[in-house]
């Protein structure tokens, strides 16, 4: 385990994972946030960046810095032009963790202003697509990181993204991923799906019958897409196929990824695999290698840059696998009323 008890009351007590990301083999990163029992996760929690270098003593191992009232983050790895930590919240505000050290706040925040009413035009999604970061709105908007401080929309570029007008829940992105910069897919809302050749941008033909939620082009060239209740598609540009229904007995997938040849899809309560039939399984059913403690700490996806490493957490903890092994990182605490009456007094004023 990671933590001593010295170093888990310092950093974890009282908090849950909310997402976690891998920028190499020693550098692990989690958000997360104020644990608020059976009452889940507050659409403003109090969010802290956790950071962890697991080749440094148990004292100087873990970093983080608190942040109050951000709406959910999503986090992601930048590879370029230098290897750091990204995040971002439904409004804009991002923060970064370069190199080693504590997250800081990055200035300023992402160049865009909600464009229709109510929750549209708010970021869903970070995503890591070969050298790039990108930003994904429900306004159908995409926008590029370009460096520490510059984020370019794909709309203001020759081969842009000038999507329509979004209109309500049934448009919008939640994820995006590619095979190469002129092979991207973009999903969400109702079958609301996307391709980019690297000249245009198309809408494919989609079944309009459930939401979409994530979509990963694997390493078996074929490209799946998650929606309402674990439905699964698989296909490729034009050509789509269900391979399952969905009435999965659980919260919405987050994240999908190809590893070790296989798909893996994450929610913030487990992980799920599709097997060699097409049909997705708790990793715990089909793979003996993952022991009962494992897989209560598993469930987000957070995929190392080199393809090496998978991290995976849940409410419950955190687990590292390597394609052969799965370890347990560490676990977290029970709901603390301390931690919620720390963080309230550094509200008042």
């Amino acid at each position: 385990m990671l933590f001593d008890a010295r170093t888990w009351s310092r950093h974890l007590r009282g908090y849950a994972i909310h997402d976690c990301a891998i920028s190499h083999a020693g550098r692990l990163h989690f958000t997360l946030v104020l644990d608020e029992g059976e009452a889940g996760f507050s659409l403003d929690p109090d969010t802290r960046f956790l950071c962890c270098d697991l080749d440094a003593p148990a004292a100087r191992r873990f970093s983080h810095v608190d942040a109050l009232n951000l709406g959910p983050v999503r986090s992601a790895v930048a590879t370029s032009p230098s290897l750091e930590l990204v995040a971002v919240d439904p409004a804009g505000l991002l923060y970064r963790c370069p190199g080693r050290g504590a997250p800081t706040q990055d200035a300023p925040s992402l160049p865009w202003r909600p464009r229709l009413k109510h929750h549209e035009g708010h970021v869903r999604n970070l995503k890591r697509v070969g050298r790039h970061v990108y930003a994904l709105t429900d306004a159908r908007e995409i926008l590029r990181r370009q460096g520490a401080q510059r984020w370019v929309s794909l709309a203001a570029s020759a081969k842009g993204a000038p999507f329509p007008r979004a209109t309500g829940w049934s448009t919008g992105f939640n994820d995006l991923d590619g095979f190469a910069s002129d092979d991207l897919y973009a999903v969400g809302g109702f079958g609301d799906v996307w391709h980019f050749d690297g000249m245009d941008w198309t809408k494919l033909p989609f079944p309009k019958d459930t939401l979409v939620h994530t979509v990963c082009c694997a390493g078996d060239g074929n490209v799946y897409i998650t929606g309402h209740r674990g439905t699964l598609w698989v296909g490729r540009g034009k050509q789509w196929k269900r391979l399952q229904a969905g009435g999965l007995p659980l919260s919405e997938f987050s994240d999908s990824a190809w590893f070790a040849g296989a798909l893996y899809c994450g929610t913030h309560e487990g992980l799920w695999v599709k097997t060699q039939q097409g049909r997705l399984r708790p990793v715990r059913e089909v793979d003996s290698r993952m022991k009962a403690d494992v897989a209560k700490c598993s469930g987000r996806i957070g995929l190392s840059p080199d393809g090496t490493r998978m991290l995976s957490a849940s409410r419950r903890g955190a687990s590292l696998f390597d394609g052969e092994r799965w370890t347990l990182l560490f676990k977290t605490s029970r709901p603390s009323t301390a931690a919620r009456r720390k963080m309230a007094s550094r509200r008042s004023p």
